[in-house]
């Protein structure tokens, strides 16, 4: 965000009028949010600009007869640039402020106020926090107030949506200029409540380099009233072993669940004919098997040869990580000219290997949860928790794919180096099977006439809200992958119908 104030400071946008819009912009929120007339409110101010925009908010709520006092948590000595001037102004204004060093009992002294404004700290927060700081922020959590926090709850990092070791849980957020990674990603976007965006005056053109967006949804064209299964794209399946059923039969099914057609999927012969008698809605390429029951490598012309008769090939699911099927999808992966979407067991097969990624021509999709990220980049998951934006983009942009980075956000980065957030799902979906439906999911979005990127996008967003709907309407324990399955008409339905809905919904709200 710095460099963001930075370029508009260079174009004429100065500080003093950032900090004007922003505080501007909080009162505008407290306006539409609250009766402020009847409302005494509290703000806390720390030395930085996140400070300054609460004393401009100060004196907007002054100046219209609200109740409003002032709390500088660090004293007043270390203001600076435009938050001094404005504290200046706030002084010879007479609006009532004072330093938390000269209050005896905060706690009582909170009690008084109906909202409290978090100014405290900014996103450039870095460093431990203070003992006296820590005490001012468990006094607020635990006084159950409204809290507003200024452009980010202080405690929660910026970049990353890390935590420090207190932290404001706000009731809203009033992001400025665009939101931050920690607005958005778990755990700091639990922090911040309901958020609303105001870019300040910031054009947006200054932002466009950043590349990192809400996945937002993309509205379907009409199903056509003669469609048949020949009027949508071909997805060919190859997956499954000894042991693993579930992965194969919940790509294929919940692809057609989800708006498939018609699901091809190669399987070992053992699984064909057990799964067959579980969905005989899918059309089976039996494989030949190794001894252990996978998929032999005597099958790779009869897998590249159907292939690429499809228009994309799926590859992963209940593979096994046994030495031969392994090896045979690092061929798949080379020798396939088609879109290929890896998972799962397919994922497992590229570590030390993803340098085949680079030569391929037709786009490529990925689909890890933090486990197989850590192992295909060689990151720890902590440091990937830490720096997951990043990461991803930079994994997508040198390996040409486009990367699905499953996580309570799932994070969906293509090559061009543009990231989405997604913002549906919910634990619910926390449950095995789940990525494989994903998957088919992504699949199917493919099958009716998106692009793989947009597939890609979409078919998070669906699986995401087929989640939120499953928690609305049964709740988020015992969900197995088959309430997943069996919910997933529905969604589509409901996402056809409620379009404009759902794009409010998983909208950033402006100010």
């Amino acid at each position: 965000m710095k460099s963001i104030e930075d370029a508009a400071i260079n174009i004429g946008i100065n500080q003093d009028l950032l900090m004007e819009n922003a505080g501007i912009a909080v009162y505008s929120v407290l306006k539409k949010e609250f009766c402020i007339q009847n409302r005494k409110i509290l703000i806390l101010s720390g030395p930085g600009n996140n400070g300054g925009d609460g004393i401009v908010l100060a004196r907007k709520l002054f100046s219209n007869n609200v109740k409003v006092e002032v709390v500088f948590v660090a004293g007043v000595d270390n203001y600076r640039g435009a938050s001094r001037k404005n504290l200046d102004l706030l002084i010879k204004l007479g609006i009532s402020q004072k330093s938390y060093f000269d209050i005896t009992n905060f706690a009582d002294y909170i009690n008084k106020f109906d909202i409290i404004i978090d100014g405290i700290f900014g996103t450039g927060l870095n460093k431990s926090i203070d003992d006296v700081t820590t005490e001012i922020i468990n006094v607020v959590n635990a006084s159950k107030k409204e809290i507003i926090s200024i452009d980010i709850p202080s405690g929660v990092k910026g970049d990353s949506g890390e935590v420090n070791e207190v932290c404001i849980k706000a009731s809203k957020t009033v992001v400025l200029g665009r939101p931050k990674i920690g607005n958005l990603l778990y755990p700091g976007t639990y922090y911040c409540g309901d958020i609303f965006l105001d870019n300040i005056s910031i054009p947006s053109s200054l932002t466009e380099d950043i590349k990192t967006y809400f996945n937002t949804p993309i509205k379907y064209k009409k199903r056509m009233e003669d469609s048949h299964k020949g009027s949508f794209k071909k997805v060919f399946f190859v997956g499954g072993g000894k042991g693993y059923f579930g992965a194969p039969y919940l790509n294929s099914v919940s692809f057609l669940k989800s708006g498939g057609s018609y699901a091809n999927l190669a399987c070992p012969e053992t699984v064909a004919s057990t799964l067959a008698l579980k969905a005989n809605e899918i059309v089976f390429y039996p494989l030949k098997e190794t001894r252990e029951g996978n998929i032999s490598i005597e099958n790779l012309k009869t897998i590249i040869d159907n292939g690429e008769e499809k228009d994309l090939v799926v590859v992963g699911g209940g593979f096994s990580l046994e030495e031969e099927p392994q090896r045979l999808i690092n061929i798949l992966v080379s020798k396939i000219t088609k879109p290929l979407i890896i998972d799962a067991d397919g994922l497992s097969a590229l570590k030390d290997k993803t340098d085949i990624l680079i030569q391929r021509t037709a786009p490529t999709v990925l689909t890890p949860h933090l486990g197989e990220m850590s192992r295909l980049c060689g990151k720890s998951i902590d440091s990937i928790k830490k720096d997951s934006v990043n990461i991803a983009r930079e994994f997508a942009t040198k390996f040409r794919v486009i990367l699905v980075l499953k996580d309570a956000r799932t994070i969906i980065a293509y090559p061009n180096g543009e990231v989405y957030i997604n913002l549906t799902g919910n634990s619910a979906l926390s449950v095995a099977g789940s990525g494989d439906i994903l998957t088919g999911i992504i699949s199917s979005q493919f099958s009716l006439g998106l692009s793989i990127e947009d597939a890609a996008r979409m078919g998070v967003f669906i699986h995401g809200l087929c989640g939120d709907l499953i928690r609305e309407s049964i709740g988020q324990d015992g969900v197995m992958a088959e309430d997943i399955l069996n919910n997933l008409p529905k969604t589509l339905k409901y996402y056809r119908d409620n379009f404009d809905e759902i794009l409010e919904k998983y909208s950033i709200k402006t100010v």
